[in-house]
């Protein structure tokens, strides 16, 4: 038993971080508190943790825990608690509006044809991802929410690319 010097309490080992001279001071709670009230801590724990997942032990991690029991239950928690948060609304919100703004770049003076090649662009993104079985999106050339220009929805503006290209292409030019 151990008392943390941040909230008083008399807690068990096992709530305390090891340290290279014994356990921490602070509670893991409350070292966690601690690191994200404080935002250049918090951004060094971000650089921390995303150098150690890039590593090979940390990729080597990560899927042993993806494949685990513990992490498809973890999986499966995490996504009733998304479903009864507000993120599932705000993604919904967020897929309107960029229905609406598809909508609103499309011009008036496209014909038949247009609309018909514009679909051709979706069903060949389709046929790529039932094919290869990796996923292809349609990508705007100039994004139609960009933030120095905004493109239209148009057959020339389009090309189907590799889903991962496209989201880390985001909404740049």
């Amino acid at each position: 038993m151990r008392i943390c010097k941040t909230c008083f309490q008399k807690k068990d080992l096992s709530a305390f971080k090891k340290h290279t001279h014994g356990y921490r001071h602070a509670c893991k709670k409350c070292q966690y508190l601690t690191e994200m009230q404080n935002p250049i801590a918090r951004q060094n724990k971000n650089k921390r943790t995303a150098t150690y997942r890039a590593s090979a032990k940390g990729k080597a991690t990560e899927q042993a825990y993806a494949q685990s029991e513990a992490g498809q239950q973890s999986r499966k928690v995490a996504v009733k608690r998304y479903e009864q948060s507000a993120g599932k609304s705000q993604k919904l919100a967020r897929t309107v509006f960029r229905r609406l703004a598809k909508m609103q770049r499309t011009p008036a003076w496209l014909t038949e044809i247009d609309f018909e090649r514009i679909g051709n662009e979706y069903k060949l993104a389709a046929l790529l991802t039932k094919v290869t079985g990796s996923s292809w999106h349609v990508d705007h050339i100039v994004p139609l929410q960009g933030k120095i220009v905004s493109g239209l929805h148009v057959p020339s503006n389009l090309r189907v690319l590799p889903a991962k290209e496209n989201i880390s292409k985001s909404n740049s030019f």
